[in-house]
């Protein structure tokens, strides 16, 4: 479902994975040959177990780089960088999900597209901003919606 929609082969993007959690996305992209991936995650337990399981699967640190801290404040660590996918997936209902975009643009962070995990009956209205959806997946309680950043220039 994703990679038909970068714009660049799989093994030459990066990705952000926001509220990384286990880091399981980061582990299913650089297994499928994702060049490198950025973990944010505000626990430090959870990013103990990181960079553990990086270190049992041998994955270098420049190819699965974690950082510590709660977003949005922990974007600071990645502003002004491009990421041909942001992955995220925030606390359900307490609006980190629709307030996303405009952390990320506070923070100069380009991107491609942009992956959001939310209860399904939660789902923000991205309407009106610089973003198109290209599709919405429900999973029993769960929704993942895929957008891609319209260039400026046509938004």
């Amino acid at each position: 479902m994703l990679a038909h929609h970068l714009t660049q082969p799989f093994s030459a993007c990066h990705m952000l994975e926001l509220y990384a959690g286990s880091g399981i996305m980061a582990l299913e992209a650089i297994s499928r040959g994702m060049n490198s991936v950025t973990s944010l995650e505000a626990s430090p337990r959870a990013c103990r177990a990181m960079r553990q399981q990086a270190g049992r699967l041998a994955i270098a640190p420049q190819r699965w780089h974690i950082c510590q801290g709660r977003i949005p404040h922990a974007l600071s660590a990645v502003t002004g960088q491009y990421y041909a996918v942001i992955f995220a997936d925030p606390p359900y209902h307490q609006g980190d999900s629709a307030a996303l975009p405009a952390w990320l643009m506070r923070h100069a962070i380009d991107f491609d597209i942009l992956v959001v995990e939310e209860a399904s009956d939660a789902m923000p209205d991205y309407a009106g901003l610089a973003l198109e959806t290209l599709a919405i997946r429900r999973y029993g309680h769960s929704s993942l919606t895929l957008l891609k950043k319209i260039p400026l220039e046509k938004a």
